[in-house]
């Protein structure tokens, strides 16, 4: 039987930005979201998985959005490459600063994996120029790998 792994992050942007810029990201990435399929009938990436952080209306409290994301699953890591194209097809269409993806599985153990862009952002359906670096957990240790 397979074990059941569990998929958690975080996808951050700017949400303060001078005029209706920060109110513009934040409702794109917002559409972008309600407009994936219901988890049920994707596989991979549904609706459900994501929710947004509380703001309200972008108010000075907070300089930064966040959209959080996790499921449990069993077996994710046999599907993993799908996954996790479809993830960065998805980010790909985002505005974002960093992103943040955690892996916990019993089989293969802890991963840790970090989005970020060459530039200040990313911006929406353009070519994906980050710097990714994981980490995996080794005997109780973390090691990474950028």
């Amino acid at each position: 039987m397979e074990q059941e792994s569990v998929v958690y992050g975080i996808i951050r942007d700017v949400a303060w930005i001078q005029g209706e810029g920060g109110r513009f990201r934040r409702e794109h990435n917002l559409s972008v979201l309600a407009s994936l399929p219901d988890h049920e009938g994707s596989p991979l990436l549904g609706r459900n998985l994501f929710a947004e952080s509380c703001l309200n209306e972008l108010s000075s409290v907070s300089q930064t959005s966040i959209i959080h994301f996790g499921m449990a699953r069993r077996g994710i890591e046999y599907e993993w490459k799908s996954w996790m194209e479809a993830f960065e097809s998805l980010l790909g269409q985002l505005y974002w600063v960093q992103a943040r993806l955690h892996l916990e599985t019993e089989y293969a153990g802890h991963h840790t994996f970090v989005w970020e862009p060459q530039g200040e952002s990313h911006l929406p359906h353009k070519p994906m120029d980050v710097r990714c670096a994981w980490e995996h957990e080794v005997g109780g240790h973390w090691r990474g790998q950028g």
